[in-house]
């Protein structure tokens, strides 16, 4: 039925229109067609019955406007054929209104035509389509006005005629608004088609999406799975580098301690005393580097990322920072100077061990990169509610691209230079725990010598006094039984050698069967126990000894070569009391022996 666009699509092109615009310059041009075929066929019939020339003339007249209008499409006037095509219709039912007299209904056609104005005009014709509407509006009632006043005289026709024409017309208005009606139908048939085709493709594409979010979801499960795998072998592998790196690092540490000790009752040569400290304190900047490396992986993979707030008394941290890096300061020839603000409040709460770190690392690097004879400024202040620590070295002043590259890891600052800032982890470990602690730092750099760390943190003053812990006095009962299981020969000969300076009675054991045995027929008062033995290692002995009733106060210090944070928890879960970190030094564990036994005399009821 409607297959008649096909005879006016050759007439007008609409291609390259909009699909909606398209369709409505279709249907103008379909009613044109129609209009010119029926006006023309009917004013011919109308004439044969009539013999009225004033019906047959205009008819011949309104035909070519009705064709005009498909001109004027074809010329892009699309505007212009709209409103053409409602005029025409405007005077064919206006005329013959009149011609044919009230009893044609000819004013039926302006239902007809407001349903084209319906069809074929868009949103932004409002005005135009509002002002054809009322054109249409008044034609009945004009027609009925000239019926009654008979301001324009009709056609005389006899009755037999009118009724004739009467039904001609009723069957044209009843076939124009059944296509009007067809018309409506075939939009909305396309419309439901486009939004069912839409509502497919939306459908396809959800499909696909959905197939692409399991399949990514696969994928990122997969690589999560990999990058799992690949970070609990990296842990894997840096525990037992850690473990072996710090056994082999206890017996340079702890030789290269009893060497110092011997050249200072012997007078080495200066050449020999250079030689003795520099395994010495090489070995430190190596347990060191394991630290910070251990400390990175921990924050990398998420188990570090907590922190220990507690008060800390700021004289006391300096001054045991100062304690701490003195001996290397001393053995590169550099000076350390402190200045604390006066008005910085005495005790803070902060997470001293990582503050501590943070510190060590910058002050360490600054010795590195310092000349001989010059100094290194240790700073503490205030800045409105912030904490800042400021340490300025004397040491080669760096370029803007060189403090860029200053935290990036494993990055060499200069190749023609001795600054190998990229290689001190020290300093990436710094930055990421200042970020951890809520803080930032800041490098300066000035053209004459030197470079300047400022880190600012949140500052939290502890209102209450604590009181400054003196000098530890290291006071090891005479007397006393101490047990040392150490599998290693030569870590077992060196904290041997170091406990032969104490009273103590000492017995030893070289792993955890052996280390049960003895601690039976030896009864110590005091078991230092290495964690990782062959036969038994040190977490089965202390489960063992724990488990007999004579032991469950035993004092147990465990001498551990790893360096993460579960195995410590993992030990003192056991009932360890101390848990010593290998390399272990003498002062340390001295330190640690003696306040072992302090607590024990303090908890111990006096008899």
């Amino acid at each position: 039925m409607f297959r008649l666009s096909s005879i006016y699509k050759a007439i007008v092109n609409s291609d390259n229109e909009e699909e909606e615009e398209a369709r409505r310059n279709e249907t103008v041009n379909l009613i044109a067609m129609l209009c010119a075929v029926l006006v023309t066929v009917y004013g011919y019939w109308f004439y044969c019955l009539s013999d009225s020339v004033e019906i047959l003339i205009p008819a011949m007249m309104f035909c070519p406007l009705f064709l005009f209008s498909i001109a004027l499409n074809k010329h892009r006037k699309h505007l212009s054929a709209k409103i053409l095509l409602q005029v025409v219709f405007y005077f064919v039912i206006a005329y013959y209104g009149i011609t044919l007299g009230k009893l044609a209904y000819v004013q039926l056609l302006s239902l007809f035509a407001i349903n084209i104005i319906l069809l074929t005009f868009n949103n932004l014709e409002t005005r135009w389509m509002i002002a054809c509407i009322g054109i249409h509006l008044c034609i009945p009632i004009f027609l009925e006005f000239n019926y009654y006043n008979e301001w324009f005289s009709q056609v005389p026709l006899s009755e037999a005629t009118q009724d004739n024409f009467r039904w001609l017309i009723i069957s044209v208005v009843f076939f124009l608004n059944v296509l009007a009606i067809c018309i409506y139908q075939l939009k909305s048939y396309r419309l439901g088609e486009k939004v069912k085709l839409t509502q497919e493709e939306l459908d396809r594409k959800n499909r696909e999406l959905e197939d692409k979010n399991v399949a990514l979801v696969v994928q990122v499960a997969d690589r999560t799975e990999q990058l799992d795998h690949a970070n609990k072998a990296l842990v894997l592998f840096l525990k037992q580098v850690a473990h072996e790196t710090r056994n082999s690092l206890n017996g340079i540490i702890g030789q290269s301690t009893l060497l110092k000790e011997i050249s200072n009752k012997e007078k080495l040569s200066d050449t020999m005393q250079e030689y003795v400290d520099g395994i010495y304190f090489g070995s430190i900047t190596l347990s060191t580097i394991l630290n910070n490396v251990i400390s990175i992986s921990e924050i990398e993979s998420g188990h570090h990322n907590h922190l220990k707030e507690a008060p800390l008394n700021l004289d006391e941290w300096v001054t045991s920072i100062l304690k701490l890096n003195r001996p290397f300061a001393v053995s590169q020839h550099v000076t350390l100077a402190t200045k604390i603000a006066p008005d910085l409040a005495a005790c803070i709460v902060i997470d001293q061990v990582k503050l501590t770190q943070i510190v060590n690392n910058l002050v360490a690097h600054g010795i590195k990169i310092s000349p001989k004879l010059s100094t290194i400024l240790f700073e503490v202040f205030r800045s409105d509610t912030k904490l800042c620590i400021r340490i300025t070295d004397e040491g080669e002043p760096l370029n803007l691209a060189q403090i860029d590259a200053l935290f990036k890891p494993l990055h060499q600052v200069d190749k023609n230079s001795e600054y190998f800032v990229g290689s001190k982890l020290g300093l990436l470990l710094a930055r990421q725990y200042v970020e951890l602690m809520g803080g930032k730092i800041y490098v300066n750099t000035n053209d004459q010598k030197g470079t300047t760390f400022t880190i600012s943190l949140p500052l939290n003053v502890h209102e209450e006094e604590i009181t400054v812990n003196e000098e530890p006095n290291i006071f090891i009962p005479a007397g006393k039984k101490i047990l040392l299981v150490e599998d290693d020969k030569i870590n077992r000969m060196i904290i041997e050698r170091y406990l032969l300076e104490t009273p103590i009675i000492l017995e030893l054991a070289e792993n955890g069967v052996e280390g049960v045995e003895k601690a039976e027929s030896f009864e110590p008062d005091l078991v230092l126990m290495d964690m990782n033995m062959p036969i038994m290692g040190g977490l089965e002995a202390i489960e063992v000894l724990r488990g007999k009733e004579k032991f469950k106060n035993l004092l147990i210090v465990a001498l551990s070569a790893n360096g993460f944070a579960e195995h410590e928890a993992e030990a003192k879960a056991l009932g360890v009391n101390n848990y010593i970190l290998k390399p272990v030094l003498k002062p340390q564990l001295f330190q640690t022996i003696s306040k072992m036994f302090q607590l024990q005399a303090l908890q111990t009821p006096s008899s």
